[in-house]
Order: structure tokens, then C-alpha cells, then sequence
């Protein structure tokens, strides 16, 4: 009965040559064309989710895989230079630097939910040549971390994955599809290599409590730039998410060279199974065909970036992001929204713990000098900013301003009667207006932890 089946499945492929030479072009040009090995060996890495049963690979991401490395270097992508870097400013002393691990945080922040704050400033509707997009990302640790590091969604998910590869390995053997069978076998054990050198347990941040302090950090990606990011938490969360390296738990004999030649040995043999399907043009490209595409759509919408990471977050890293987001019509109006929003502009006395009125915290503008130079229409734009900080101008009155109401130069607030003359100045309203908002959206709690 079997031979039977085996003899008609053959003659099929015989009466019907375009079944032939589509089985000689499927498996390379599934292999070439769609699977992102660095992408997935970071999420990998990061997260430990990706199954075995998932790891097909490429000739690129055979030389990702098998390029030196060490247990303590961080995820492939967070590699200096495999990645687009992140510039990070210190709020409270004005460091600049790069941050450690730029595409875990923009994993981490797809990840992030979402809230949007409208920006209805009279501003807005002025024809500004540059407006900015500012995404406030509210950093707050968690209490609950640990547990599996999968959620049972992805654990349910590598289960079925592995009844259906070795219910299609039973089967190839008993269709006598040898080299499919071969294919299927090899696949799990890259995967085991993979796992041997590059995972172990997920890694986390080197420093999770400790401050009582809330810190602002602004990053982009250059400084000239228009979408920007601002940090907002515990001091020490952000900084050991932005400036600390992750602490990588990886296995101490994860280099033996011996994983290195077996790793070698297995990345060819899944090659030379897919030319030899291909080249046979017979069921066993299309079964091998059929395994790669469920590993790239496996990777693309099971074990996604957003579920991945989203678990990390949770129970590995032990802190939660939510993004705020919003437009602004100008980069004086964002540099006076994140002044606004900063919780170490304001000075205050540690005995009395009460706000100082003398002026801005020293260091605390620092962080604006490789964006707008420090110079003397600065240090009256950063006077007229404090006076409108310290008097609490009524923000809302000029968001809202009535189109048929005629205002005068008397009913402007006291603050901007010295400073009209200065294009800048209609724009420290909106920056105050909307850090108000981005504070209250994202239930942000001022200068000390809640």
C-alpha cells in the first residue's frame, strides 16, 4: 500500500514537469531571499525564545554565526556598528554618550504601548520649516519579575512546532525522501550549536533599584535630527538601560572550538541537503521548502519582536516602558518642552526639600549644548524660559486663543513684555503646555520616585 503511494506521488512529478523544475528553484531561493538571521540570533540571544526546530541558515548569517566572539559581548545587533547608534544626553549632569545597547531599546520600545498627546497649540498651525516628533518613554521598574521566560503562548507555539517536525521526519522516512528526512534532522541540531554558543539565560540589566530619584535622559540619533527620545524614570533604571552594558549570562565554554567545527559541519550540510533536493527535483524540495517557510513565518509572526521582547521586559529585565508620544512646531519648542518636563531644571534644598527659586540647577542645561550652543541669546532665552517656569504663565489661554479675539501687548504675561522682540518667544508657552500634558498622560511623578 505504501510503495503504491510512493509510486503515484513519483509519477505525479513525472506527468507534470513544471512540478519539477519549481522543485529545483523553491528551496535556495527560500533560503536567499527571506530569512534574517541577525535579526533573529538578537531576539535569540536577548530573549532565549527562538526554538530549536526554527534555524534554518543563510550564507550571511553563517558568517554572523561563526565570527569570534566572547560570553560577555553583548546581543549581535548592540555591537558597535551592526546597528545604527543611539547619542544619549544626560538631563541632570550633561554627559554625552552612546548607548550600550541601541537595538534592544528599539526592540523594547516596539514593543512599548502607546499613548498619544495632541499638540493644539496656536503654534501648530503656523508653517514652521522643521517641526519635531517627541516620543517620552516612562521608565518604571517592576516588582514581579522572574518566573518562565516565556510566555505560554510561545511555550504552546515550540510545542506544536516540534510534534509537527517529527510527525513530517516519521513521514519523509516512510515516503523514502531521504534527503528531506536528513534536512529536518539537521535543523534542530544547528539549533542545539546555536544554543550551546550564543544562549543560555536571558541577560538583564546590571542595576534594577537604588535611587529615589527620578533622572531625564534625551537620546537620538544624531543631533541634527527631528524624531527624538526622552527617557523618563528611576535614575538608576535608565541609566543602566541606557549606559550600562546588559549582564550577558552565556555558557563558559560556549567558545570550544569544537562547537565552532560542528557548527561549520551542520550550516553546510543544510546547503548541501537544499542543492541536492533542488537538484533531484523531487518531493524532498518541496518538503525542505516547506520547513523553511514556516520558520521564517514562525519568526515574523509567532515569535515576533512585539511577544519576544514584551516577555523580557517582564520577566527577565524587570522594568516596563510605556511611550508617550507628540508633535511639536519647532526645536525651541521641544528644547523648552524637555526643560519643562526635566526633573532636575528646578533646584531644591535636601534639609527643607522644598524648591529653590534662584534659578535652574546648574548642570542641568548642559545637556542642550551639542544642540544649541551655549552663547548670549541662549542665556536670555534660558532667563525667559525660568521666569515662565517660576510664574506658571496661564499656558492654556495662549494654546486656546480665541481667532477673533485682539489681544494687545498689555494682556501678554508679565514674563514675555521684555522678550517679544525674539522669534523664540511664543514658543516657551507651548513647551510648557505640552510638558504638563506628556506629565499627566503618562502619569510622570516629578522629581522623586513614587
Amino acid at each position: 500500500m505504501l510503495e503504491r503511494e510512493i509510486s503515484t506521488l513519483r509519477d505525479l512529478l513525472n506527468t507534470y514537469s513544471w512540478l519539477q523544475q519549481l522543485a529545483g528553484i523553491l528551496p535556495l531561493s527560500a533560503l536567499i531571499d527571506f530569512l534574517d538571521v541577525p535579526h533573529a540570533l538578537h531576539v535569540f540571544e536577548l530573549t532565549g525564545c527562538i526554538p530549536l526546530w526554527c534555524w534554518p541558515v543563510t550564507p550571511s548569517g553563517s558568517r554572523l554565526l561563526l565570527s569570534p566572539h566572547t560570553t560577555e559581548e553583548p546581543c549581535c545587533l548592540d555591537k558597535f556598528g551592526n546597528s545604527q547608534s543611539l547619542i544619549c544626553l544626560d538631563g541632570r549632569y550633561g554627559d554625552m554618550y552612546n548607548a550600550a545597547s541601541p537595538e534592544t531599546l528599539r526592540l523594547c520600545l516596539d514593543s512599548a504601548p502607546r499613548t498619544l498627546v495632541v499638540n493644539d497649540h496656536q503654534n501648530m498651525l503656523d508653517n514652521h520649516p522643521r517641526p519635531q516628533n517627541l516620543t517620552v518613554v516612562h521608565v518604571s521598574g517592576l516588582d514581579s519579575a522572574g518566573g518562565s521566560r516565556s510566555s505560554w503562548t510561545l511555550l504552546g507555539a515550540s510545542t506544536i512546532g516540534w510534534i509537527l517536525l517529527l510527525g513530517l521526519i516519521v513521514t519523509t522516512i516512510a515516503l523514502k525522501c531521504y534527503i528531506s528526512a536528513a534536512f529536518l534532522l539537521v535543523i534542530p541540531a544547528t539549533g542545539t550549536i546555536v544554543y550551546i554558543t550564543r544562549g543560555g539565560d536571558p541577560p538583564t540589566l546590571r542595576v534594577t533599584r537604588g535611587s529615589n530619584y527620578n533622572r531625564l535622559v534625551i537620546a537620538a540619533l544624531h543631533m541634527n535630527e527631528t524624531d527624538w527620545l526622552a527617557f523618563y524614570g528611576e535614575a538608576t533604571i535608565v541609566n543602566a538601560l541606557l549606559n550600562l552594558p546588559l549582564r550577558m549570562k552565556r555558557f563558559s565554554r560556549a567558545n570550544h572550538w569544537v562547537f565552532g567545527v560542528s557548527l561549520r559541519l551542520l550550516v553546510l550540510g543544510q546547503w548541501a541537503l537544499a542543492i541536492g533536493a533542488a537538484s533531484t527535483q523531487s518531493w524532498d524540495a518541496y518538503i525542505i521548502t516547506f520547513w523553511i517557510v514556516l520558520c521564517i513565518f514562525s519568526n515574523i509572526f509567532v515569535f515576533s519582536t512585539h511577544r519576544c521582547c514584551g516577555d523580557w521586559l517582564r520577566k527577565s529585565a524587570g522594568f516596563r516602558l510605556i511611550r508617550i508620544e507628540t508633535k511639536l512646531s519647532s526645536r525651541r519648542a521641544l528644547l523648552n518642552t524637555l526643560v519643562a518636563l526635566n526633573p532636575d531644571t528646578i533646584p531644591y534644598d535636601s534639609v527643607t526639600m522644598q524648591d529653590k527659586q534662584d534659578g535652574p540647577f546648574p548642570s542641568s542645561l548642559l545637556w542642550m549644548d551639542p544642540i544649541l550652543k551655549n552663547c548670549a541669546e541662549r542665556a536670555i532665552w534660558e532667563e525667559a524660559t525660568w521666569m515662565a517656569m517660576t510664574t506658571k504663565p496661564d499656558s492654556k489661554e495662549h494654546a486656546n486663543k480665541d481667532e477673533n479675539s485682539n489681544k494687545d501687548e498689555t494682556e501678554k504675561p508679565d514674563w514675555s513684555k521684555n522678550y517679544m522682540q525674539y522669534y523664540w518667544c511664543k514658543f516657551i508657552p507651548e513647551g510648557i503646555l505640552m510638558a504638563d500634558k506628556i506629565r499627566k498622560a503618562g502619569n510622570l511623578s516629578g522629581r522623586f520616585v513614587k
